[in-house]
């Protein structure tokens, strides 16, 4: 008998013997007492910071402030008092080095993780935007908020748009030397403005 078919009879002597078939619906049982306070912590823990926002007609005042003076892109149409990027004319996404701010709306929220579902209706087709930009400020409605991925995937259904992604906050690696590096490939800071 050679190495190889030793090495590989051990394996299989010593394979633990257990039942992976189990019921993936006994995740959509799983429910928190607080929604909105259970993605408030998991997105603290990601990184990213949040308002909860009562009266939406503040919510202007709020993204102006949070703006600033920095290029912007509003997808949600919110901010009327000041001029957003133009990105309807953007040939590639290079052209939008200089956009600093995305402020768009979330379609639906996951607790479990503080994921915000996006998709090209939403995106309007510019692809790049929420991991080019330095800062993304998401509006995310609190009536939107599922417990875990499996309701997510679940209230999601059929996907008609080519183009899906769940962000969860700022960008962060620690591939390099172990130190954690934040908007090394994505945003740098994470706002969501629960309404």
């Amino acid at each position: 008998m050679d190495s190889r078919a030793k090495i590989l009879g051990r394996v299989k002597a010593n394979k633990p013997q257990v039942d992976f078939n189990f019921d993936l619906n006994q995740f959509l049982d799983m429910q928190f007492d607080n929604l909105v306070e259970s993605y408030q912590n998991s997105l603290e823990a990601n990184g990213g910071t949040s308002l909860n926002l009562s009266e939406k007609g503040k919510l202007e005042g709020i993204l102006l402030e949070e703006v600033g003076d920095k290029s912007f892109v509003d997808l949600t149409g919110v901010i009327n008092s000041k001029t957003s990027f133009n990105y309807e004319d953007i040939d590639q996404p290079k052209d939008l080095a200089d956009v600093k701010i995305l402020v768009v709306a979330g379609k639906l929220g996951v607790a479990e993780n503080a994921a915000i579902w996006l998709d090209d209706t939403i995106l309007h087709q510019v692809r790049a935007l929420p991991f080019i930009v330095e800062r993304t400020i998401f509006i995310l409605d609190k009536n939107n908020l599922v417990p875990t991925m499996h309701h997510a995937y679940q209230t999601l259904g059929e996907l008609e748009s080519g183009f899906g992604t769940f962000i969860a906050g700022p960008s962060k690696t620690a591939d390099i030397e172990q130190n954690l590096v934040i908007g090394a490939h994505g945003t740098k800071s994470h706002l969501v403005v629960l309404v």
